[in-house]
């Protein structure tokens, strides 16, 4: 532990910015947004007055994490910003992944391992880094999840009557770069402590746990009798490269070379860190270019999402990913030995097959396309009859625009996308997505049930012809936009 060194805390007046509300995922905007004066600091402090409010454990000593994705604006942010304002609010400890890095799967294990009241992830996942780019903040409870509608409707009411911020006359002095404790005396007689840990010990010892490393390490060498089972796997330059190299090259054994831009940089190499057939179609051809590669994967900038390539270059849609986890459950360590009583999952994506993104549209054309939905929505569609070009007809079932009600709090999460069912099993589900920073996008779902066997190797894209039609028709979304395709399709 290094020797106390003496802070000023200070109060600083400001003025309330009226575009500080977060998501589930938090706030994300433009770097350069927030590199306005006081407004990093205004959200930070909205955040900590709002969350520590809301928290359950109560009158306990606050304690805290704090890291993120490697993103540009990252350090200055935690060193100048959140960490002084952190010790001026009355947290007692905050836990720093070293360099700043932190995914958000290692950031929930430590929040709940060392049970502590959250943290604050600094990422705007799969959104692009850079000064010219997109940076975000976000807040985790003490569950290790993301704020739930409670929390973050709170933070927006405390952004909206802000006044002033408290924070420290002078940057602490620490190095976080190296592992170890800092204890600060503050001009109130409280200590505040920053703990520098290992951003991967405490996430790779808990996923060791869960799984059966010594069946894998045989099957990736081939030591059980068969081939090598060989990866590869990106980190697309973001938070999960030094994970990768924990987990899969040393505990696991798989060669360097298999880890692919495993380095998290501030801009990600200049790309775009969504794992999807469209950004990471580097990687799917050097599957397609080596027939030997088993298995390739790709994660999202703090690395709470991924995109799995079988053989060939063969694309696993997210439900099916979870499908195939659910049938094979007994070959997880975790799951052989506690069992497994229900797996989460989203509306949208439980059973799609297809999925359409039309980025950065303009705001009110994002509005309108709604609007025809709900338009829709009134008038309803059961028994409607809809006509395609190819001759293929939908009869309507229902539509709604769809809520859930968390079973074990009871609170209500409404408008999460409209939903429209036909008789036949398909499914349409519009959503209009608020993890860009500027802008919105619009996520299209289309999904069917396809009992023949004989039907079940034809490409979605060709299969799903007379549906997207639909979908697009229904929505207006190229009259709208003036878009003949999507930015993704996944």
């Amino acid at each position: 532990m290094s020797h106390t060194q003496q802070c000023e805390i200070i109060s600083k007046h400001t003025t309330p910015f009226t575009d500080q509300k977060p998501g589930t995922s938090g706030l994300r905007k433009p770097t350069k947004t927030f590199q306005q004066r006081y407004y990093t600091e205004n959200f930070i402090q909205a955040t900590l007055n709002a969350a520590l409010k809301n928290s359950i454990l109560g009158t306990a000593p606050v304690r805290l994490v704090v890291g993120g994705d490697g993103r540009y604006f990252l350090r200055e942010c935690l060193q100048l910003i959140i960490l002084p304002m952190c010790a001026a609010n009355g947290v007692s400890e905050v836990l720093v992944g070293q360099g700043g890095i932190l995914s958000t799967p290692a950031a929930s294990c430590i929040i709940r391992t060392y049970k502590l009241h959250g943290g604050i992830l600094l990422t705007a996942s799969h959104n692009p880094g850079g000064p010219e780019a997109d940076f975000g903040i976000k807040y985790n409870c003490e569950n290790g999840g993301p704020s739930p509608e409670k929390v973050t409707n709170a933070i927006y009411e405390e952004s909206k009557s802000l006044n002033e911020f408290r924070t420290l006359a002078h940057p602490l002095n620490f190095d976080l770069d190296k592992i170890g404790t800092s204890e600060f005396m503050l001009s109130n007689k409280k200590s505040f402590r920053v703990n520098v840990i290992s951003s991967v010990s405490d996430y790779a010892s808990y996923i060791s746990s869960l799984f059966d490393f010594g069946a894998i390490r045989g099957l990736l060498s081939g030591s059980s009798g068969h081939a090598p089972f060989k990866l590869k796997i990106s980190g697309l330059s973001g938070v999960t490269g030094p994970y990768i190299k924990e987990l899969l090259c040393k505990k696991l054994g798989m060669p360097e070379e298999c880890a692919l831009k495993a380095v998290p940089l501030e801009d990600f190499g200049g790309g775009h860190p969504d794992p999807n057939l469209t950004y990471a179609a580097e990687l799917v051809q050097a599957v397609v270019d080596d027939p030997s590669v088993s298995l390739a994967a790709a994660f999202d900038g703090d690395g709470d999402r991924n995109m799995i390539i079988g053989r060939n270059g063969f694309f696993v849609s997210p439900c099916d990913s979870l499908a195939v986890i659910a049938d094979n459950v007994d070959a997880i360590k975790y799951f052989r030995e506690s069992g497994m009583s229900g797996c989460a999952r989203s509306m949208p994506t439980s059973r799609a097959l297809d999925r359409y993104d039309y980025e950065n549209c303009e705001s009110a054309q994002g509005d309108a396309i709604i609007s025809k939905l709900k338009e829709l929505l009134k008038q309803g569609v059961k028994d409607r009859v809809f006509n395609t070009s190819t001759g293929r007809q939908f009869t309507g079932d229902f539509i709604d625009d769809f809520s859930y009600v968390d079973p074990v709090d009871h609170s209500e999460t409404k408008n999460q996308g409209i939903r429209i069912m036909f008789t036949d099993g398909t499914r349409f589900v519009y959503r209009l997505s608020g993890t860009g920073s500027s802008g919105a996008t619009l996520r299209m779902y289309i999904d069917t049930f396809e009992p023949d066997p004989s039907k079940h190797a034809i490409p979605s894209q060709v299969y799903l012809k007379s549906h997207i039609e639909l979908a697009l028709q229904l929505c207006g979304v190229k009259e709208i936009t003036g878009r003949a395709a999507p930015t993704v399709i996944t």
